[in-house]
């Protein structure tokens, strides 16, 4: 059986988070599994590892003394598959396979390098192509950034495997009732913009939203906003699932991947408002809007689903199966595996 680790910069839930722990609840009876990761939380409490090593010098973007621990670990435990998501994590994963011999995935998950790269944007896109030389697959999860990896870091498409994000079916909303109950689910953190969200909310007291999630942003969002009484910061929640009791999915953000909220909020059958970047595009049809990061743009978008609700609310329904996990676990597996 073979040893797969899997490798996470941090252990706080969030997107990436959630999918490195849905792959490894995949393939623990298939081998092996391992987490690595910079601390304890959220991702090490779900115990889908047979064992754990926690590396505090991932949280740097290299530390010497953190690239030998690895690589010991990597000896100690012959592992054969090392499963990087996040950029820290995939600049020590890949750095180890110059000296270890094991087959090296990157998952890509939106490209940091081009959204936050800042001025140095020129110089981690160039880092990301040279990694790409000694990565043996690049996982791709949306098309967005499939174009992006080949059109503006450069990497060559022989290395690239495209497999779509996707998530447990969720329950679907019942009845076609309008309540205009919105939901937000996300780290509070860069690149999240709740606060476009925030303030077209507050101008309509018809809304109601509910932010779920906890973050860098959540003390001070909470003490701005006090008074609002159609905004209730419910706060971080492991495992959220009750998508279905509300009438709108909405995710503003700067950069994404392809959101695994967005997605949970697909399968429930419930219109989106989703920002256009990254994979967002490709859970559109029909279902929602894309929106520019304004809150003009964000406050048209949502009052038009709601004056048009049941079209949108038909159009999810009939959409809503396409990104359950269980069409893509197979494709999943072998990717890992062989």
């Amino acid at each position: 059986m073979k040893k797969i680790a899997f490798i996470v910069t941090k252990s706080e839930i969030g997107g990436a988070q959630t999918w490195t722990n849905e792959m490894m609840k995949l393939v623990k009876n298939e081998g092996s599994v391992y987490l690595i990761t910079s601390e304890d939380g959220w991702l090490t409490e779900q115990n889908n590892f047979e064992k754990v090593l926690i590396l505090p010098q991932l949280k740097k973007h290299f530390s010497f003394s953190g690239y030998i621990s690895l690589l010991k670990f990597i000896r100690k435990e012959n592992i054969d598959v090392m499963i990087a998501s996040s950029a820290n994590a995939g600049i020590y994963s890949r750095m180890a396979r110059l000296i270890s011999k094991f087959k090296c995935i990157y998952v890509s998950h939106g490209w940091s390098c081009i959204y936050n790269g800042g001025m140095l944007k020129s110089v981690f896109i160039k880092i990301e192509k040279y990694l790409s030389y000694i990565t043996d697959v690049i996982w791709c999860v949306s098309r967005s950034d499939e174009d992006k990896a080949i059109r503006i870091i450069g990497i060559n498409k022989c290395k690239i495997k495209t497999l779509t994000n996707s998530v447990v079916q969720m329950k679907e909303k019942e009845g076609n009732d309008c309540q205009k109950r919105i939901i937000f689910v996300g780290r509070l953190t860069y690149p999240k913009r709740p606060d476009l969200l925030i303030n077209v909310v507050a101008k309509h007291p018809d809304m109601k939203l509910d932010i779920v999630g906890g973050g860098e942003y959540l003390k001070t969002l909470k003490e701005t906003n006090k008074d609002i009484s159609n905004i209730n910061f419910v706060g971080e929640v492991k495992g959220f699932n009750n998508y279905s009791n509300y009438d709108l999915f909405v995710l503003v953000s700067d950069s994404e991947g392809l959101p695994m909220s967005g997605l949970e909020a697909h399968t429930a059958g419930i219109p989106l408002v989703l920002s256009n970047v990254g994979g967002c595009t490709e859970l559109i049809e029909g279902n929602g809007l894309l929106v520019n990061n304004t809150e003009q743009d964000v406050e048209r978008s949502i009052i038009s689903i709601f004056d048009n609700y049941d079209d949108y609310l038909l159009k999810s329904r009939e959409v809503k199966g396409k990104f359950v996990f269980d069409s893509y676990a197979d494709d999943y597996k072998k990717l890992i595996l062989n």
